[in-house]
């Protein structure tokens, strides 16, 4: 009996350890968190992370676009601050663009030739690389590399933004990490040198 009622308490514990909620940004991030209020004007919550020492943190409701919960619900928040449940909000603004988003998360690969770009100039000189990486990462997806469907560039305003400004931040995300690898190996390479000249 006692096994029994451990096994359960563990369970429990381990789907509590799982569950998380999702805060999505304005600036295209998402962050996994554990949800402690949702204020007048501000959110407060803890970085998902099973430690006690997590502190807490607070952000404006007006950075954010929606809250996903681990039971699968979602509440959006309007420009007023005021919040709304999802079926209140299906096919409004705020659930095409999260449509949007989720879209880029999924289909978008248009960043591949800025990135492979900013690589091999980078494999060539960090320095050079730099011009690529930040050229690239500044400037929008272009409207052909975005792979959106009929419906999303011809009828809806909201979808499109979603999807480009998360397009966006995917394609400033590759390039980065794409200038950051070879220099991560030239750095690599001339502290090698300088400890063989030393020796």
């Amino acid at each position: 009996m006692k096994k029994n009622i451990l096994i359960v308490i563990l369970g429990l514990f381990s789907s509590q350890l799982k569950s998380q909620d999702i805060l999505i940004l304005k600036n295209g991030d998402s962050l996994k968190t554990n949800i402690i209020e949702v204020g007048i004007n501000d959110i407060t919550y803890k970085k998902f992370d099973t430690t006690s020492s997590n502190p807490s943190y607070k952000i404006l409701k007006s950075s954010v676009i929606a809250i996903y919960y681990p039971n699968g619900t979602k509440d959006f928040f309007s420009d007023s601050n005021s919040i709304a449940s999802t079926d209140s909000l299906i096919n409004k603004d705020q659930d095409f663009y999260l449509m949007g988003y989720n879209d880029a998360i999924k289909n978008y690969k248009g960043y591949k030739s800025a990135a492979t770009l900013t690589f091999l100039a980078s494999l060539y000189s960090p320095i050079i690389g730099l011009v690529p990486a930040i050229v690239c990462s500044a400037k929008p997806p272009e409207y052909q590399t975005l792979s959106l469907s009929s419906f999303a560039s011809l009828n809806n305003v909201d979808y499109r933004n979603g999807y480009i400004h998360k397009a966006k931040r995917i394609k400033q995300q590759k390039v980065w990490k794409n200038w950051l690898i070879p220099t991560s190996i030239w750095a690599t390479a001339i502290t090698g040198f300088f400890v063989l000249l030393n020796n």
